[in-house]
Parts: structure tokens; C-alpha cells; sequence
């Protein structure tokens, strides 16, 4: 994974080794411009300087002002012959300090630069000095040195474009986000810090938009589920008034408030559901102990109707998870099958152990569920109604749903003509709890 870190710190080398090897090339290239015409050899001048003593012997200092003059202008440099002392022999002028060939501390290209060459005869008893001195042509430093500053220039607009687009799009989708927009998301794929903080914002917008999808659809149901009983209450008691039928009545009430207090406790359980998932037990669960539990206090509802439980379990299964929640989905789907199933049928409950995963089934012997309306009876307030009856408000699968899901695992409902069968699979997280060879036949619950 790359840091922006890293990012920054290699771009900035790659700024520096730019900048320094166009240094290098583009000085290379102006020593070997004035190397020319402007930067005679040594040998070139020791002969002029003979030149110009002939020319002094011959006519005088004013025909060796000339010749100086010209040579002088051809290499944009000034031209001095000098004594043994140092002094001018065309003026006398003292330029002993030229003959050391330190002209001084200088910074390239600003202010006045000079470059001092001394050639002397044999003897030293005449010397040639060429002076160039040159003020600051940003012209000609531009033209030398403008590929570096331009790609330097190109690199850090990279580097502030690479860093400065995620996090504008990051503040865009931040604002958007606390302006309501729930769906507003960072979209960006990279894996470094910037990455890593959008990545984790995307989490945080998906949790907190799911629970506040949760809780205005929790809002929408409980306010049409509360409005039918309400109602019916309310014209419970205007008949109570008006006719005095109060055996009656009063069972109606009865009967409405019941309701209302089924519906207010499984709402709360929809809403406890619905919380934090980190906040889920993980413990282990022996899921063979759980459904001997469930089957057991599930056993009054099913002799009420005559029903057969029958159990079978290929293996002992222990999962790790929340015993409660685990509980409650299991329980609800074998109360709903026992409430469907007709009178005097059997209900299977199978738990199978197979490859990383539980599996247990539920089945009866119902009407079952039309094919299009399976994946329909896991929503809250569903409730088939032509085909499974009336009662309930149609939470309890729901409920299932969300629990298993808790869980990594998932729930899935078939049609076993006849009758529903409900299947639940859940990954195994530990190794399986001890179970006894005898417990695995087929039996029931005892009674």
C-alpha cells in the first residue's frame, strides 16, 4: 500500500534529481557554447599577445588601443596588455589585481558576473588580460533553464492534483451527506491514507443509512399496523355506548388490546434487531442443546393441534454466536410452521452438519406459499393472507431474518408440496460440541 507519505517524498526527489541533472546538462551545454569564439585557448591568446607587442614596438600604444579594441569586441570581453608590475602600457593604469585571476564571490546569473584570463610570456615581463564581465539577461537564463523550471512546475501541479482531488471530492460528498443526501459517497479506489479515510467515511454513511432506513420504515409500519386496532377499539366502544352489548364488546376490546400489546413487543424486538451489529454476543452455542430447548416449550402449541415434532440431527453443531438471537429466529419459524400446520400432521425439524456450515430445516405441512411471494414473507407486517390465514402481524419471520443475517448466515424459504419448508444456514466458527452417537437417531421431544 502506498502512503501519501511515500507519495510526496519520492515525487520530491524526482523534483530534485530533475532539477540537478538539468543543471549539469544545461551548464555543460553553456561552458561548451562560449568554449567557441568567446573563450579562446590559452595558445590563441599567448599569440595574440605576441601580436600585440609587435604592434606596440612597431606603432605605439594608440595602434595596439586598436587592436585591442577590435579583439576586444569580437569576444564581448575587454583586453589588456600589462607590464611585469601590473600597469597598463597604453595608459599606465595600475591592474596588478586582475593578475591574480580571483575576481571575487559570485552568484550565477545575478547581478554582474566576470571571468579574468592571464596569459604571460615566458619571462613574465608582459602579460594579455581578458576580462568578460556580464550583467543578468533573463533572456538568455530563461532560455537555458526554462525545461527544468517548466517540468518542475508540471510535477507539482501533478503532485497538488493527486492529493487535492480526492480530497475536494471527499468534502463534496461530506457536505452532501450532512445535507440529507444519505446515498452520498467519497468513490474514490485509492489504498493510502486519503484511501483509507474515505474508505471509512463509505462505512459510516452505509451504517448510519441503513439505521436511518430502518427506523423511518419501522416508523411507517407501526403507524399503519397501530391504525387498524385503534380504530377497531374505538368503534368497540361507540357500540358499547350505543347498544349496551357489553359481554361482547368488552371481548372485542380485549381481543384488540392483545393485539396491540403482541404488536408493541415485536416491534421492540425489530428495533433491537436492527441495532449495532458489534454489539452482538459472541459465544458458543450448541445448536443441538438449542433446538432441544425450543422444541420442548414449543411442545403445548403442537399438542394443542395433535402435531408430531420430529427431530433429526446428523452430528453435534456448536457455532459461535448469540444464544438469544439464535433462539428467537429458530423459535419464531417453528411457531409460525406449527400455526399453519393442519391438525394431526407431523412438523420436521433436520440439523445437519456439512462442509463450514449448520443447516436446519423446518418444514410442515401447510397450504405452503405461492412461488412469487417467498422472498415477500421475510419483510416486517407481511402476511399471505389467502394462503396462511390471519393471525400474527407478521414480524416473526422478519425477525428470523435478521437474526440469522447478525450471523453471516442466510434464511430461505420452499414450497415441499405439501407444506413450507424453512432453511437456515449458518457458518461454523468453532469446532462442533461433543454430542453422543445415541442422540443423533431420529426422535422427538419428550412429553
Amino acid at each position: 500500500m502506498r502512503s501519501i507519505f511515500s507519495t510526496i517524498f519520492v515525487r520530491f526527489l524526482v523534483m530534485l534529481a530533475l532539477s540537478f541533472m538539468g543543471t549539469l546538462i544545461t551548464r555543460s551545454v553553456v561552458v561548451r557554447m562560449n568554449s567557441s569564439a568567446d573563450n579562446p585557448s590559452v595558445a590563441t591568446i599567448d599569440s595574440e599577445l605576441h601580436r600585440a607587442l609587435e604592434i606596440l614596438r612597431s606603432g605605439g600604444p594608440e595602434k595596439l588601443s586598436s587592436y585591442l579594441a577590435r579583439q576586444g569586441a569580437a569576444r564581448r570581453a575587454e583586453v589588456y596588455v600589462v607590464d611585469r608590475s601590473g600597469r597598463d602600457v597604453i595608459d599606465g593604469t595600475d591592474r596588478s589585481a586582475m593578475l591574480s585571476q580571483t575576481p571575487g564571490f559570485q552568484i550565477p546569473y545575478l547581478g554582474r558576473s566576470a571571468r579574468v584570463r592571464v596569459v604571460r610570456m615566458g619571462d613574465h615581463s608582459y602579460s594579455m588580460i581578458t576580462f568578460v564581465a556580464r550583467l543578468f539577461n533573463f533572456t538568455e537564463f530563461f532560455s537555458y533553464y526554462s525545461w527544468t523550471f517548466l517540468s518542475i512546475v508540471l510535477l507539482s501541479w501533478w503532485l497538488a492534483v493527486d492529493l487535492g482531488r480526492p480530497l475536494r471530492s471527499l468534502r463534496l460528498a461530506v457536505e452532501e451527506f450532512g445535507r440529507g443526501d444519505l446515498t452520498s459517497r467519497s468513490g474514490t479506489s485509492r489504498k493510502d491514507e486519503i484511501g483509507q479515510l474515505a474508505a471509512a467515511f463509505d462505512r459510516m454513511a452505509n451504517r448510519i443509512q441503513s439505521l436511518v432506513t430502518a427506523e423511518r420504515r419501522l416508523l411507517q409500519d407501526i403507524s399503519h399496523e397501530l391504525r387498524s386496532p385503534l380504530t377497531r377499539l374505538s368503534c368497540a366502544i361507540e357500540i358499547a355506548r350505543n347498544r349496551g352489548d357489553a359481554d361482547g364488546t368488552l371481548l372485542r376490546i380485549h381481543k384488540e388490546s392483545q393485539r396491540l400489546n403482541n404488536l408493541v413487543n415485536e416491534l421492540l424486538e425489530v428495533a433491537s434487531g436492527e441495532g449495532d451489529p458489534s454489539a452482538t454476543r459472541r459465544e458458543p452455542v450448541n445448536l443441538n442443546e438449542l433446538m432441544d430447548t425450543i422444541l420442548y416449550d414449543c411442545r403445548i402449541e403442537a399438542d394443542t393441534k395433535r402435531c408430531k415434532l420430529n427431530f433429526n440431527a446428523n452430528a453435534g453443531v456448536e457455532i459461535q454466536g448469540d444464544s438469544e438471537l439464535l433462539r428467537r429466529a429458530a423459535e419464531n419459524v417453528l411457531r409460525n410452521a406449527i400455526r399453519y400446520a393442519p391438525v394431526g400432521t407431523a412438523i420436521d425439524v433436520e440439523l445437519m452438519r456439512q462442509a463450514g456450515s449448520a443447516s436446519l430445516s423446518i418444514r410442515d405441512r401447510g397450504p405452503g406459499v405461492s412461488e412469487e411471494l417467498l422472498t415477500d414473507i421475510f419483510k416486517p407486517f407481511f402476511r399471505v393472507e389467502n394462503h396462511r390465514g390471519q393471525d400474527g402481524v407478521g414480524l416473526g419471520l422478519a425477525l428470523s431474518q435478521r437474526a440469522i443475517a447478525l450471523h453471516r448466515g442466510t434464511i430461505r424459504a420452499e414450497n415441499a408440496s405439501p407444506g413450507l419448508n424453512v432453511t437456515i444456514q449458518l457458518p461454523l466458527d468453532a469446532e462442533p460440541a461433543k454430542w453422543s452417537d445415541g442422540a443423533l437417531a431420529h426422535r422427538e421431544p419428550a412429553t
